[in-house]
């Protein structure tokens, strides 16, 4: 019976390999992921206008900004900027990542990262 030994908490979590770790999918370890990624990004900068250039780049770009942010959650907003701020780190990645996402996932995600917008909760009077 497919497992019996493990904890049903990880069976129910149990994700295909893709999920789990997308950049090691389909290699055969770690050092051929980081290859990979590697060739691709050095293939795009040396053939910018080739057929894969910027679709790579895009993927690569989206991995990124997905590993970076995707689990950022309640910006403070009402804290900036300061008078020593230029632009607002918490609008700069909102934006960033408005032009990643595809309209639906990026909706849910300023959901969760600028709660404030649609709550109020933080607004400063």
């Amino acid at each position: 019976m497919p497992g019996c030994y493990l904890p049903k908490q990880q069976v129910t979590a149990a994700k295909p390999p893709r999920e789990l770790t997308p950049a090691f999918y389909g290699c055969y370890d770690w050092h051929s992921s980081v290859h990979g990624h590697w060739l691709l990004v050095r293939l795009a900068k040396l053939y910018p206008g080739s057929d894969f250039a910027a679709s790579a780049r895009a993927a690569l770009l989206r991995q990124r900004a997905l590993a970076y942010y995707a689990q950022d959650r309640n910006c403070p907003l009402a804290c900036e900027p300061s008078g020593e701020d230029f632009l607002s780190p918490c609008l700069g990645e909102a934006d960033f990542m408005r032009r990643i996402l595809p309209p639906g996932e990026y909706s849910r995600w300023l959901g969760t990262f600028a709660v404030y917008l649609t709550t109020g909760a933080g607004h400063a009077h």
